[in-house]
């Protein structure tokens, strides 16, 4: 059962990424934003580079970075999981540009002390919300993931939202 919204945290603010034209320290990847081997859509896709934590590291991202320390483990663990998906996602699939994860949206995740599935996962981007599924290891310290696997899905019929408690606007912008 998927936890009613009033019982469900508020999503950490999504945080600020580097573009191509931003330097970039040297601890953060400067992997392509484009991979030219990417499957289809509905085809699991399993990353061999880990984006959040030099996200988090990036200096404009200070107050994601402490209030994700202020969050319990398993809040913890959500977020920067949702924060790793839409860096997987940015770099995927050019223009899919993601900035709203849901983790909980059709189906409660399955967690672990360091890893979650969702299944039942929602990314919003362009306006959209798609169906999305992952799995993602962090290390035991939430400061890395370890590793990360994700499926993205068809587009969710607006009418759909309101039953998987997807916001018709994500911080303040209206999804139409």
């Amino acid at each position: 059962m998927v936890a009613p919204p009033e019982n469900r945290p508020a999503p950490v603010t999504p945080p600020t990424t580097a573009t191509p034209a931003q330097p970039q320290a040297a601890s953060q990847s400067t992997a392509p934003l484009i991979n030219p081997a990417r499957p289809p859509s509905n085809a699991p896709v399993t990353a061999t580079e880990y984006f959040a934590s030099a996200v988090l590291n990036d200096a404009r991202n200070r107050k994601t970075r402490q209030t994700l320390a202020a969050l319990g483990s398993d809040e913890r663990l959500i977020q920067l999981c949702n924060i790793e998906a839409m860096e997987q996602l940015k770099r995927w699939k050019a223009g899919f540009v993601a900035d709203h994860i849901v983790a909980y949206a059709t189906a409660d995740p399955s967690l672990t002390a360091a890893s979650i599935e969702a299944p039942g996962a929602a990314v919003h981007a362009g306006g959209k919300w798609y169906r999305l599924s992952f799995g993602c290891t962090a290390r035991t310290d939430f400061q890395r993931v370890e590793s990360f696997a994700f499926t993205l899905g068809r587009p969710i019929p607006q009418q759909e939202w309101e039953q998987d408690n997807l916001p018709e606007q994500v911080d303040g912008d209206a999804t139409d």
